[in-house]
């Protein structure tokens, strides 16, 4: 949940809250959908827009409304934390939002898009996506969330010491890590191309809803699917590896 603040979208879960999506300009938002009464806030189309590609949101008979999942999560906050800290890996990443602003948002990473995927079948009794692909697309979001974080490449670390004696040497090598993964994305994104990397983004590091995605961009049903595998494929060569390898 990123395209609006933790505290508008509990007001959303609380009024039981409808957009509505018909007409042009921004859209109005109704407690429990009752258009007789004055709309409780307005939201532009990008943030309507970027609301479905998370999931947040769903469609209902007159516009859209909170998932389900979404509107539990918000109303019972202590039980969310406490299922998420016991059935995985929490942690806090940085997002950015439609509008360009960061957000730490709290994520289970045992829990993504990938590895659900993967454990669907398809109608040739196939998963969806292979264990390498999978692995491609983790790697890949795994060097997108450190390098997020990354120092400037013209850190100097010339005052480090090998053998661990400096007490800088820890950071230093934090640091280089970082930019390592830094360099490793900057690479795996030229490699993908501008239309590629946009879907691996939003399912791999993003953790997005693939439907969503296809009902906020507009495409065809299942063709996010292809366009994403496209992505893995084109990283699994990248990397030049296959699954549970170096």
């Amino acid at each position: 949940m990123t395209a609006l603040d933790t505290h508008t979208l509990t007001q959303l879960a609380r009024d039981k809250a409808v957009i509505i999506t018909t007409g042009s300009g921004p859209c109005p938002v109704f407690a429990r959908g009752d258009r007789r009464t004055v709309a409780t806030h307005w939201l532009s189309r990008k943030i309507v827009r970027a609301l479905e590609a998370e999931g947040t949101v769903v469609k209902v008979k007159r516009g859209l409304s909170l998932a389900p999942t979404v509107s539990n999560r918000l109303l019972n906050p202590v039980k969310e934390r406490a299922f998420l800290e016991q059935n995985g890996r929490v942690t806090t990443r940085k997002i950015y939002t439609p509008e360009g602003g960061l957000r730490h948002h709290r994520v289970n990473t045992s829990f993504n898009v990938l590895r659900r995927m993967g454990a669907r079948r398809g109608r040739d009794g196939a998963p969806l996506l292979s264990a390498s692909l999978i692995e491609a697309g983790e790697r890949f979001a795994n060097d997108y969330h450190a390098g997020e974080t990354a120092g400037p490449s013209t850190q100097n670390y010339s005052g480090s010491h090998v053998d661990g004696g400096s007490r800088h040497d820890a950071q230093a090598r934090k640091y280089a890590r970082q930019i390592d993964s830094r360099n490793r994305l900057k690479s795996a994104r030229k490699a993908l191309g501008p239309k590629l990397e946009k879907v691996v983004i939003a399912i791999c590091c993003n953790n997005h809803d693939l439907d969503a995605l296809e009902r906020a961009e507009g495409w065809a049903k299942r063709s996010g699917l292809v366009v994403l595998r496209l992505g893995l494929e084109t990283l699994r060569d990248h990397y030049g590896t296959q699954a549970g390898q170096n």
